[in-house]
Formats: C-alpha cells, structure tokens, sequence
C-alpha cells in the first residue's frame, strides 16, 4: 500500500498557506526552486525513466483530494513535461514541474522545478532516475557527494 504521508503533508501545507503557484507555468515563471541538469540520453528515454516513478512515488488519493501525475510528450519540438498537482476541494495546486528538451539526439536538458522549499530532495531522486535508473521515490545518493548541477536556483 501507497504511504498516503506526501498527500497529507501537501494538503497540510496548501489550506496552511494557500499561496503555491496553481499552474506549471506559475512555477516556471517563479523558478525559486529550480534545478537544471543535463542527460546523455534521448528526450523518449528520459520521458520514460521519469513518468512511472513519478506516478508509483505521488499517484494516490484521499477521500477529497488526489495528487495526480500528469504528462505531456511533443514529438515534433522533441520535449515534454510530467507534472505532480494536488486536486482537492481548494482546486488545484501544483507542486511539482518536470520539463525536458532534447539539445540533440542523445542529450536531453532536463529542468525540475518545485513549489516548496523542501522538496529539493525531490529534484535530486529526479537526478538519479535519470541518472542511475533509479525507482526510489527519494534521493539515496551520498549527501557529500553532489551530481553535475548546470544551474541550481535556490535562494
């Protein structure tokens, strides 16, 4: 069974504040919380390594909210986006935007961006899905030890 802790923590955190940006796009344009990193790998590939953690980590509901995982895939511009947003009685926030954009056929920029501050550990499991093909809904990777970051953007 899902620990249902990430949705109870978010819904916690959205009627406390009220104040996440509602849309993907709010986020984007707010990076407070960004991450950048780059993948030696198709823009597919990345797309397919992403999704279904995403959905097996955040997919999960209560009895008047849901965390729902979204995506979108464009062939022809070779990018797409998974998304993690909280649908509930309050409408809906997101709180989690993950863009990626093929610079070429085998490498991929691969952008995280998250409304909470302390979801920083979320863009570093994004990091090693990528990264190490990982399925681990958070970061194991050693503390010290810090990927190749091409812009980080925490204040």
């Amino acid at each position: 069974m899902r620990s249902l802790l990430p949705v109870f923590i978010l819904s916690l955190c959205f009627i406390v504040s009220g104040c996440t940006p509602p849309t993907s796009q709010g986020l984007r344009e707010n990076p407070k919380n960004s991450y950048e990193f780059l993948a030696e790998e198709n823009y597919q590939s990345v797309y397919r390594k992403i999704l279904p953690v995403a959905r097996k980590c955040y997919q999960s509901g209560l009895i008047t909210a849901q965390m729902v995982v979204q995506d979108e895939l464009y062939h022809d511009i070779k990018s797409g986006s998974v998304s993690v947003a909280l649908h509930g009685g309050l409408g809906v926030s997101t709180y989690l935007t993950i863009d990626f954009l093929a610079l070429n056929d085998n490498e991929t920029k691969v952008s995280v961006f998250t409304a909470l501050s302390n979801w920083k550990s979320a863009g570093d499991a994004v990091i090693e899905w990528v990264e190490d093909g990982s399925t681990k809904c958070s970061s194991q990777r050693n503390k010290v030890k810090k990927p190749d970051v091409v812009n980080e953007h925490q204040q």
